[in-house]
């Protein structure tokens, strides 16, 4: 009974002095930072219903979820991601748009051993609701990017991905779900090679514009070129809108200065389902 009393459980650390301090001023600096331009804070539960995250196509698989039941028998989980309780919040209240948010709290995800992932970690973020078009993802960027201005890091990259695009391509080739979890694995981590016996195992015309367009994706990161290489194989309008999108946002940041730290990956798919449109990703 006392085999586990002085370990701690996989994927969690102790966290000591100094790493306590610097934690402290990071957070801090980016609450500041997003509270500066206009955010407004929320904090929600670190336990959730279970039913908060189990819906179709749920985006956290429910293994790596830490679930328990609660005094009355119902299932509930340590919460594995911020935003999407944030949704349950925005939901449920009624709220005068546009409406920008930040949030920062630990969240709680049941990786594999040895995966080198820590299973408790701390996610910090900005949300604005109520606006669809471009000017509110160059809002999120922008602050990002001044966030980690902010927190002096010299050198980063952050990466414009449309999660659109990919969803159109796949609509288009009457691709089953399964298959299709096996092909986001494909382009998200860049398997040229699997990509390519994919399309030649489910026997797709190389010769269509959306395969070739499918083929080419994990390949399309770079610059403005990369756009004019996607919109050449662009066959629909849902398809060309969606890069039309990246196009506008990326020519944006550059003309507000900020093109430097800008980059384009229309292989950066993500794997939880409730991304839609466009996402990024920073690189330190």
């Amino acid at each position: 009974m006392t085999k586990w009393k002085r370990a701690n459980p996989n994927g969690t650390r102790d966290y000591l002095f100094e790493e306590c301090t610097l934690i402290e001023e990071v957070e801090q600096k980016l609450r500041l930072t997003f509270l500066e331009r206009g955010y407004e804070e929320i904090r929600t539960p670190t336990i959730e219903f279970y039913d908060v995250f189990a819906f179709q196509n749920r985006p956290i698989d429910e293994e790596k979820m830490y679930k328990f039941f609660d005094e009355k028998g119902r299932i509930i989980v340590l919460r594995p991601d911020m935003t999407i309780p944030l949704a349950r919040v925005i939901g449920t209240q009624r709220w005068d748009t546009p409406l920008k948010v930040t949030y920062s709290g630990n969240v709680f995800r049941a990786n594999e051993s040895h995966s080198g992932k820590y299973n408790e970690i701390v996610q910090s973020g900005i949300e604005v609701i109520g606006i669809d078009n471009v000017r509110a993802e160059i809002e999120c960027v922008i602050s990002v990017i001044q966030a980690l201005q902010k927190l002096n890091v010299q050198s980063f990259t952050i990466e414009i991905g449309q999660v659109q695009l990919y969803k159109c391509i796949v609509k288009k080739l009457s691709i089953h779900d399964e298959e299709e979890r096996v092909l986001r694995t494909y382009i998200e981590s860049k398997n040229y090679a699997a990509l390519s016996n994919f399309i030649g195992e489910k026997k797709l015309d190389r010769c269509d514009e959306t395969v070739r367009l499918l083929e080419k994706l994990p390949r399309l990161f770079g610059n403005l070129e990369v756009i004019e290489e996607a919109e050449k194989l662009a066959s629909s309008n849902e398809m060309k809108m969606a890069i039309a999108r990246v196009k506008e946002m990326y020519e944006t940041m550059e003309t507000l200065g900020y093109g430097s730290y800008i980059s384009i990956d229309l292989g950066m798919i993500q794997h939880l389902d409730y991304y839609t449109g466009v996402i990024f990703k920073g690189y330190i």
